[in-house]
């Protein structure tokens, strides 16, 4: 979950860092993303989901900023966030939270089946009649990884 965001933001920053000399908007986003990722993950790893969703809620008002085509360039990368939104509600046990952002998750694009079925993080959602409907959305559509 947590290394997908990471490759996909370097990746991003990697490829507009060779177009331009002076950083572009994008540039600038990518590298407040990467960064952003860093901090959400280190979170996640001291168990300071509340923290984390801070970090998201900072995420998402930047990324509410960038202009359309930037937005959906930067797609992916939302719909991982909302993905570890649904991870840090379900590790703080509230169980709409985590169902409404794992909806959005898959929503924005989100579909890596298989890493949201091995992923504990959901585990106090997985029994979950609305969780079952949406990992069928993701199955269906492939399954394929972000």
């Amino acid at each position: 979950m947590k290394s997908k965001v990471l490759t996909i933001v370097l990746g991003l920053f990697l490829s507009f860092s060779l177009q331009a000399q002076s950083p572009s908007s994008k540039q600038v986003f990518a590298f407040y993303a990467m960064k952003q990722n860093a901090e959400v993950m280190n979170a996640f790893n001291q168990k300071e989901y509340k923290t984390a969703i801070k970090l998201l809620d900072d995420f998402v008002k930047a990324y509410q900023k960038l202009d359309k085509p930037d937005q959906t360039e930067f797609a992916d990368v939302l719909s991982m966030c909302y993905y570890n939104y649904a991870c840090a509600h379900s590790l703080l046990k509230k169980k709409g939270k985590a169902l409404d952002y794992f909806q959005k998750a898959i929503d924005a694009g989100y579909k890596d089946y298989n890493h949201a079925t091995k992923d504990t993080d959901l585990d106090y959602i997985r029994k979950e009649k609305k969780f079952e409907e949406l990992m069928k959305r993701i199955r269906n559509s492939g399954g394929v990884a972000i």
